[in-house]
């Protein structure tokens, strides 16, 4: 087995943890994501989170989620349809 990835690190670090977090219609609270987001900024191996239909405001995605993801460059996909804080823009 290779000792290490082409990125210079062990090849299980890739395999190992969580690569997607499926919380939809949970009714999580803000204070609920609040902890969650923390969780995300320092998670190195998820890619996919998907917070649909939850009670998530705009003050907590605005000062809490969208900080912690410009942390967390190797997510991928990030679904927050539903939420009172998240509006889709349509051009």
């Amino acid at each position: 087995m290779w000792m290490a990835s082409l990125r210079g690190r062990e090849a299980m670090q890739d395999l190992i943890g969580l690569k997607e977090f499926i919380l939809k219609n949970n009714k999580l609270s803000n204070e609920t994501i609040k902890a969650l987001s923390a969780v995300i900024a320092e998670n190195e191996t998820i890619r996919v989170i998907d917070m649909r239909e939850n009670q998530i405001s705009e003050k907590v995605l605005l000062n809490e989620l969208y900080p912690n993801l410009k942390v967390n460059l190797k997510v991928t996909n990030f679904d927050l349809r539903g939420n009172p804080g998240y509006t889709e823009k349509v051009n």
